[in-house]
């Protein structure tokens, strides 16, 4: 975690992929939408997802794929088939 926000890191399962991030947002329509009007490479456009988050991706030069996330509710994993892992 930094400060309220998080960042998620992969590396990508494909060879010469790029990796993937996940951030943290407050408006992910308006982040989108600021990134759109300053030319950025959009993936996937806003989406609603049953686990409660609302996401779009756009890549960079690199290839690397940027997920943002704007958290919508706090949904139980059963209610959209996860499973919850406790420690």
């Amino acid at each position: 975690m930094y400060g309220d926000g998080a960042v998620v890191a992969t590396q990508g399962g494909e060879p010469g992929g790029g990796h993937s991030l996940l951030v943290s947002v407050e408006d992910a329509d308006a982040h989108h939408d600021h990134a759109l009007a300053h030319g950025a490479r959009i993936a996937s456009p806003p989406t609603d997802y049953p686990y409660g988050e609302r996401q779009y991706t756009a890549v960079d030069l690199g290839g690397h794929h940027w997920t943002f996330s704007q958290s919508l509710a706090d949904v139980d994993p059963a209610d959209w088939g996860g499973v919850l892992v406790e420690e």
